[in-house]
């Protein structure tokens, strides 16, 4: 006889090797959004926060209730006539105290979790995923994302969707969207064949409608076409004579032949790493270091504060702290070397997964496309230029696009790309000095 055990994992290899691509036409609603946000903050973070807080107010109000008992000092505790309503008010903050805000927390995570429809702008669009053996895609406006399944850390199965986590961010696959249960399915068992950690999480029940017409988009924005390089042949000295005289002068306006160009840019490791470690010096740094300076500052007050409340006990903990304060400079320059070494990681991983990236800049934005992402930033999200003698460098607040010089193929584009950044800020500065 054949076995059962071993006829259902042929089974269900055959079917993840058959796995049809699934397209998903998505326009999310509200409740779904906001309880799936909440399960999953619960699940990853919500919980061990809560958690440490009621262990912190508890540990912090039985120091305090001690202390004035006078138990750290073996001195006896305060006496009168309402000396044992004072030793039962105290008993009775450790009880209350931590639970209430442990509570008071709870409340607020999942307050502010509960609105994240309304503060969060990409659950606004309509969203195409593409949902295949290699992992899955996201689309919406102008943004396009592709991520591995190995990027994705936990798969949980709520009620109506199924939440994809990668890194901090969690992508909603409802299941409405799907064209039958058997799809669902289908999906759900080729994500766990993946090796993508997966999970059940929140009430299980719920009323699902799926969609037989899944395979066909309803209300899905049309992308904007992307203008093509439009550029004159003009005489080299000509050109050599603009560029010198667009070095001194601030353009007012573009040529009418030039509308876009796009440049494909290919880097190496070692000058994405040169040019990150200035941005991190020049932009991380004094932010860390005010981060310091201010978590020193609060352990200044916090002892002084114990000092008043605690009585010897708080003398005692704040000689602790300023002891142990020559300890958090090198605890500081540890950290520091922890988050810039992170980069450098995610460098290394940009370049094995994304190069070459396109870039393509117009009068309105500027457009960057890798192998795994499409965005596109308007002019005004960026904050700064520097111009060096092998790079333009657009800085945002939460990306770096760096356009090599080489990649422009003639003197033209170079024209062209200088008189437009010339054009979008009022300042240009030199990254050389």
């Amino acid at each position: 006889m054949t076995d059962p055990k071993k006829t259902n994992s042929k089974t269900d290899l055959q079917n993840a090797a058959a796995f049809e691509p699934v397209i998903l036409y998505v326009k999310f609603q509200a409740s779904e959004v906001n309880n799936a946000s909440w399960i999953v903050y619960r699940e990853q973070t919500g919980g061990k926060l809560v958690f440490g807080t009621f262990c912190t107010v508890f540990v912090f109000s039985v120091i305090l209730s001690l202390s004035y008992l006078g138990i750290f000092t073996k001195s006896p505790p305060p006496g009168g006539p309402y000396s044992t309503w004072i030793a039962l008010a105290l008993f009775l903050a450790i009880l209350i105290f931590p639970p209430t805000s442990a509570i008071w927390l709870w409340r607020s995570l999942k307050a502010s979790k509960l609105s994240s429809f309304s503060t969060e702008s990409r659950y606004h669009s309509t969203t195409t995923f593409t949902i295949n053996t290699d992992g899955f895609q996201i689309s919406f406006d102008s943004v396009m994302l592709l991520t591995a399944w190995k990027k994705v850390s936990i798969c949980y199965e709520l009620a109506e969707s199924l939440a994809l986590v990668v890194e901090e961010a969690v992508f909603l696959l409802p299941k409405r969207c799907f064209a039958s249960n058997q799809q669902l399915r289908d999906t759900r068992r080729m994500i766990i064949e993946k090796g993508v950690n997966y999970s059940t999480a929140g009430p299980q029940k719920a009323n699902i409608v799926f969609n037989a017409d899944a395979d066909k988009p309803a209300e899905i924005e049309e992308q904007r076409p992307k203008t093509e390089v439009i550029v004159e042949s003009i005489d080299q000295e000509v050109l050599a004579e603009e560029i010198e005289a667009t070095s001194q002068v601030e353009p007012t306006s573009l040529p009418t032949t030039a509308q876009a160009l796009t440049i494909e840019c290919n880097y190496s490791l070692k000058e994405l790493k040169q040019i990150d470690k200035r941005m991190f010096f020049r932009y991380d740094v004094p932010g860390l270091g005010i981060r310091y300076i201010l978590f020193l500052v609060f352990c200044y007050g916090y002892g002084n504060f114990a000092v008043q409340i605690m009585g010897e006990v708080g003398v005692m903990a704040r000689k602790a702290i300023f002891l142990c304060a020559p300890l958090l400079v090198p605890a500081f320059f540890i950290h520091a070397r922890y988050l810039f070494e992170k980069r450098i990681e995610e460098i290394r991983d940009f370049v094995k997964e994304d190069l070459p990236i396109t870039v393509t800049i117009s009068q309105q934005e500027c457009s960057v496309r890798s192998r795994r992402a499409s965005f596109s930033y308007p002019w005004g999200n960026f904050y700064k230029c520097y111009f060096s003698k092998h790079y333009y460098i657009l800085r945002a607040s939460h990306a770096t696009i760096i356009i090599p010089k080489s990649a422009l193929g003639s003197l033209s584009e170079q024209i062209f790309t200088e008189n437009l950044l010339r054009l979008k800020f009022k300042k240009c500065s030199e990254w050389d000095k």
